[in-house]
């Protein structure tokens, strides 16, 4: 990415960290014969290369250059396009996708193209779309298939305006806070995963669509006439589908029990959500499209009331949670790794690891610099409770592709180089009291 310095630089300030300058020396690292001047990284005639820093860190100790590629924004090699799922190993997703919209979700009634309750309705097209879904130590796990709406013929034909389509995800400095509070307080947490989460949103009559089948999926009746899709429930793609969703869980969560939660919708982050027992302890929701992690203060009120949104959950969407407090875990493209109640490490390395073997297979680093683009929280020691620390680096946001999301995917795009004596460590002046 061609302004991935520049991008990482103002990420990186927006959460106290100071990004190393680049020298007015650098020098490409597919070409170590040629040298240029820092403002030559967004030149075109490096494109596909990187430059590295010549100079001395910003706390003025030579140590490990920081890299960053030169190369043109392209897509995630793990995302992949319907002309590029055409193997036998797609055929499984692909079943399972449709019997998961038909059947188990049944999101969908199959109706006639002459039916007449869909008169004057202009049937949308579907296609495919698929993720080769990865482990936290970068193999392969699943290969996941699904079935998207057009969105840009949905957006012409249904006439969709951006006030439609608008739906909140919670900021990367909200999850790294909320992380942050579960530190000091030494809550319980798990992550969650809503099972196609937009397939679950309840839409209005005025928001139903009506779709044609993907391909190889497509039949007629008995009379030769084409059976199309009235969507009971927003389908992947649908313009509206990430508003939908999103209104349908902040009623549930927000409205009073027995109906709903009984939380409370952060003003400041519509996707944190909070609840404070009276009893004693409180219990958080951090929510980003289909992914979320539970916390829970170490009370039995706290973890009563945690467990009782677990039940509840589980009654009204198909979700999947995970193990309580794991040790390591993988989260929007953020490494976790628990060293107790008190501390907890956030590191990219997956995710710079992933980017290292994208651009630089023939280059390997000796070292990933989750610790230089970290942010350390201290607390001073209680009368009762050890120090605690926090080290926190920016999650890498997965799905939405808005420019702040770009930035922030850009800070974790970094790589280092080994270049003889180790840097000394941060000055104090990047640590934050919390």
């Amino acid at each position: 990415m061609r302004e991935v310095y520049a991008a990482a630089a103002v990420a990186a300030a927006c959460i106290g960290v100071a990004v190393p300058r680049l020298a007015q020396g650098a020098v490409s690292i597919t070409d170590e014969s040629l040298h240029a001047l820092a403002d030559d990284m967004f030149d075109d005639s490096l494109d596909g290369g990187g430059i590295f820093n010549l100079g001395r860190g910003y706390d003025g100790a030579y140590g490990p250059d920081i890299a960053c590629s030169t190369k043109k924004s392209t897509s995630n090699p793990d995302i992949l396009t319907e002309r590029q799922m055409r193997g036998p190993e797609w055929d499984e997703p692909k079943s399972m996708e449709v019997d998961s919209i038909l059947n188990k979700l049944m999101a969908v009634e199959k109706v006639a193209a002459d039916d007449p309750r869909i008169k004057g309705m202009v049937p949308v097209d579907t296609m495919w779309t698929g993720r080769r879904k990865r482990n936290a130590d970068g193999s392969i796990d699943k290969y996941k298939a699904r079935c998207v709406l057009r969105g840009d013929i949905h957006i012409k034909k249904y006439d969709i305006s951006r006030n439609d389509t608008a739906s909140p995800v919670a900021r990367n400095t909200s999850l790294m806070a909320v992380e942050a509070i579960a530190c000091l307080r030494g809550q319980d947490q798990l992550q969650s995963d809503f099972t196609g989460a937009y397939l679950q949103g309840v839409q209005k009559k005025s928001e139903q669509v009506l779709a044609r089948p993907p391909p190889d999926f497509r039949e007629v009746d008995e009379r030769g006439e084409e059976i199309l899709w009235l969507m009971l429930s927003p389908l992947y793609g649908q313009a509206d589908a990430g508003a939908i969703w999103n209104r349908t869980l902040n009623d549930f969560f927000v409205a009073p029990e027995p109906a709903g939660l009984g939380f409370e919708r952060n003003v400041n982050d519509p996707c944190i959500y909070t609840r404070t027992e009276p009893g004693g302890g409180r219990v958080t929701y951090a929510l980003y499209v289909d992914d979320a992690r539970l916390y829970n203060d170490p009370t039995p009120a706290a973890r009563e009331l945690a467990g009782r949104v677990q039940s509840r959950l589980k009654e009204r969407f198909e979700i999947k949670f995970g193990e309580t407090n794991p040790k390591e875990d993988y989260f929007l493209g953020a490494n976790r790794v628990s060293h107790g109640p008190h501390a907890t490490t956030i590191p990219c390395d997956t995710y710079i690891g992933s980017m290292v073997e994208r651009y630089y297979r023939a280059w390997t680093p000796t070292t990933l610099p989750s610790a230089s683009l970290a942010r350390t929280a201290t607390r001073p020691p209680g009368p009762t409770s050890p120090p605690t620390t926090r080290r926190l680096s920016p999650y890498a946001p997965s799905r939405q592709t808005s420019s702040r999301s770009a930035k922030a995917r850009s800070s974790a795009r970094f790589c280092t180089r080994s270049s003889g004596a180790p840097r000394s460590a941060p000055p104090s002046a990047s640590a934050a009291r919390v």
